[in-house]
């Protein structure tokens, strides 16, 4: 499993920050991670901060992001 990988697989489904995700893992600080994850579809839900795959985040264009099912709910 590459770095990415562990990294989507540490940090979906949690509300870990990108810094204390790649510390724990012990990854390299320097790289951009959050650019890497959105290349693999995994990003922030707007109103929770929780990780999830961008296909399960419906784009809200009044606060210009995506939430979650969860939130949308609310």
């Amino acid at each position: 499993m590459d770095d990415l990988d562990r990294l989507i697989h540490h940090i979906q489904g949690t509300c870990l920050s990108i810094e204390q995700a790649v510390e724990s893992l012990e990854l390299d600080p320097s790289i951009d991670w959050k650019d890497k994850l959105l290349d693999r579809n995994i990003e922030l839900c707007g109103v929770c901060n929780w990780w999830h795959e961008s296909g399960e985040l419906e784009f809200d264009e009044q606060r210009n992001f995506g939430v979650c099912e969860q939130c949308l709910d609310d």
